[in-house]
């Protein structure tokens, strides 16, 4: 059996078995079952398409009725949400707010591709906000733009990015100052 070339690290796996661990479907349970997803395991590197499954598979269940991409970048919102009520989460935030938005961004494209074997991205600075270019975003272009719009209190801001383009395998996001 050959060792798939695109990886989705550990960290990442587990962001998505948290989600579920939330409370999903049993249907849901299931599906991330079949992709070798089980929820009290512990995460391991998988490839990305099982990523991407899986990333499918809950957002449609988390938010049934809603186009994939709106549902993909709701299903981000959640895991980042998850994310920074952790005590580690809790410290990079504040970290976040320290440093400013532009080194905050770089600091999350860096992880981006910390987080995958493959990844690539490129922030650009523009004159009234920043562009992000990804390599390769596993046909979920959704997701990245979650991660990337999230922020704290989504109340007090509007929609901080939007898809650009997305030719697959990569996409461009416009994030706004």
């Amino acid at each position: 059996m050959t060792k798939p070339s695109r990886i989705i690290k550990a960290l990442n796996v587990e962001t998505l078995l948290g989600i579920a661990r939330e409370g999903v479907s049993p249907g849901c349970i299931a599906a991330l079952a079949d992709l070798g997803l089980v929820l009290d395991a512990p995460a391991t590197d998988v490839p990305a398409e099982t990523w991407a499954a899986a990333v499918k598979c809950l957002s449609a269940d988390l938010f049934p009725g809603l186009p994939e991409l709106e549902a993909t970048r709701r299903l981000a919102h959640v895991g980042m949400q998850l994310f920074v009520s952790s005590p580690t989460g809790m410290v990079m935030q504040t970290v976040s707010r320290m440093l400013g938005r532009e080194r905050s961004l770089l600091r999350l494209t860096q992880f981006f591709q910390t987080g995958a074997n493959f990844l690539r991205c490129e922030l650009l600075t523009l004159s009234d906000g920043w562009e992000v270019r990804i390599n390769d975003v596993s046909g979920v272009p959704g997701f990245y733009l979650g991660t990337l719009d999230h922020r704290a209190n989504p109340a007090r801001a509007p929609r901080l990015a939007e898809l650009l383009e997305w030719t697959p395998p990569g996409a461009r996001y416009r994030l706004y100052r």
